[in-house]
């Protein structure tokens, strides 16, 4: 009964606080307030000049938002409330919390969970704002096989939007077009953010283990201040960001630099039979699909994300892109083939930077994805940090908050 007596107290004193809508209610408002009370607890109160204050309450069965805030928000209030459709109906639990200038009602929150927030500003000009705040940090242990790598489920490409490079980040351990095996597993520890028990979407992409033969190797993501650094078990960084096979090739034909003659090759040759799947080295967009002259059909991809660099795949025998096309890395394009100038079957593979060809795997590459020097004690007590969560992970869904913490603290 005392909780219905100060919501009857704080509704009555409402009527009479200075503000051009708090006057002129008819007998259906004073009803409405009525009926409000029994649909609402106050679970703290203030005292303003002697008189007792709701500061909060809880909903204790379904009820309108208007019902509970009409008699005390003007028109334009109401009519922007009718925009956040989540917010119209209030259920068991939902909390209402009041701020006041003097004995004026100046904000009103709304809180329906613990991530988001409706505020009502009513001082000096009314406004309703919905405020979110961060959903929980927990994580995310996936397993995937090779046949997912080069034709991702839909969970694989979650983690591919949140860290596009990931392929190349195994490739780096294990070259997986030449050496990893259907009987191989890659495990992969992520932050995924949670409503409740909910997952709402994958942040992150923090670490990954690769069971290979009768090896099991970890790497993980370093945050440095130029950015996120891929670090292999023994400290070494994994920075080349290419798939180092963009075939399955039985030979290299011909190397970048050898010289043909007076001409020096441009490229790396990989001989392989017609119909040998052929892989993009790094995700990025189609630039041109089609045929080209001694290159007979071929694709050329732009890796703006990497810098100026573009790569470029010759003699297919079929391609799966057309310009404009956005592939991720280890995506399908096409099959080898024997098109244009070539002497046999093979794919013919150029790395661009600018508006020259350079050695995929020579210097150049290397001092530009050059990782930053970093102190060997820091990067093992960050990477025994991580491993002992990806341990934890893999027996139930931990609170990876403190990984976080840890990440800003290594900027």
């Amino acid at each position: 009964m005392k909780g219905l007596a100060s919501s009857l107290l704080f509704l009555s004193s409402l009527i009479g606080f200075t503000s051009p809508w708090g006057a002129g209610r008819n007998k259906r408002d004073q009803q409405t307030e009525q009926d409000n009370t029994q649909s609402i607890e106050i679970v703290e109160e203030i005292t303003i000049e002697d008189e007792p204050f709701p500061a909060e309450m809880v909903v204790t069965e379904k009820q309108e938002l208007h019902s509970l805030v009409e008699t005390r928000v003007p028109e334009s209030v109401l009519q922007e409330l009718d925009l956040y459709t989540d917010f119209r109906v209030l259920e068991q639990g939902n909390r209402l919390q009041f701020e006041y200038e003097g004995s004026v009602l100046s904000r009103v929150f709304v809180q329906q969970n613990d991530y988001e927030r409706l505020r009502v500003e009513l001082l000096p000009e009314p406004t309703v704002m919905l405020d979110t705040f961060p959903l929980d940090a927990k994580s995310i242990v996936m397993t995937f096989d090779k046949k997912d790598l080069f034709a991702p489920n839909a969970d694989l490409l979650d983690v591919l939007d949140a860290e596009p490079g990931l392929i190349g980040i195994i490739d780096n351990q294990v070259d997986i077009v030449k050496e990893l095996t259907d009987q191989d597993s890659i495990e992969i520890l992520a932050v995924g953010r949670y409503r409740g028990e909910a997952l709402e979407y994958l942040e992150s992409v923090v670490s990954l283990r690769i069971n290979h033969a009768d090896t099991s190797s970890l790497s993980f993501k370093y945050p440095t201040e130029d950015g996120n650094v891929w670090y292999g078990e023994d400290l070494k960084p994994r920075t080349y960001p290419l798939l180092k096979s963009p075939t399955d090739y039985i030979i290299i034909s011909s190397q970048y630099g050898v010289m043909r003659g007076h001409k020096k090759h441009k490229g790396t040759d990989f001989a392989a039979d017609i119909g040998t799947p052929i892989y993009a080295a790094a995700a990025g967009v189609v630039a041109d699909a089609g045929w080209g002259t001694g290159y007979g059909l071929r694709t050329k991809i732009d890796h703006d994300h990497l810098g100026d660099f573009m790569t470029l795949y010759a003699h297919m025998s079929r391609s799966y892109v057309k310009t404009g096309d956005v592939v991720r890395q280890g995506q399908l394009i096409g099959l080898v083939g024997n098109t244009g100038r070539s002497t046999g079957p093979h794919l013919h593979y150029e790395l661009h930077k600018g508006h020259r060809q350079i050695d995929p795997y020579g210097k150049t590459v290397r001092d530009t994805f050059k990782a930053p020097q970093i102190d060997d004690l820091s990067l093992e007590g960050y990477r025994n940090n991580v491993d002992r969560i990806f341990v934890q992970a893999t027996q139930s869904i931990v609170d990876v908050e403190e990984l976080l913490l840890a990440q800003n603290s290594a900027l």
